[in-house]
């Protein structure tokens, strides 16, 4: 099974990830991606009230190669306004 890095980037900083993740493919490791960047805003809004949607986390392979980038902004479906 491919081992694929998630690299976080935010405004708080890089997170590299060393050990990387067992993955049956990249369409998987972009929705693992997609769950991280998710658990950490919610994370973010819960302890700061914070919602920066600016990061992103690059997923590369093994051997260091670049393969898909998540951006914060394309994990989650944002309505503003009071529509209700």
């Amino acid at each position: 099974m491919p081992r694929y890095h998630l690299h976080v980037h935010n405004g708080f900083g890089t997170a590299l990830d060393e050990e990387g993740q067992d993955c049956g493919s990249l369409a998987e490791a972009e929705r693992v991606a997609i769950a991280s960047v998710r658990a950490i805003l919610a994370d973010e809004v819960t302890s700061k009230g914070l919602l920066d949607l600016r990061g992103h986390v690059d997923i590369e392979a093994a051997d260091g190669l670049k393969l898909s980038t998540v951006k914060f902004c394309d994990a989650v479906d944002l309505r503003l306004g009071r529509d209700a």
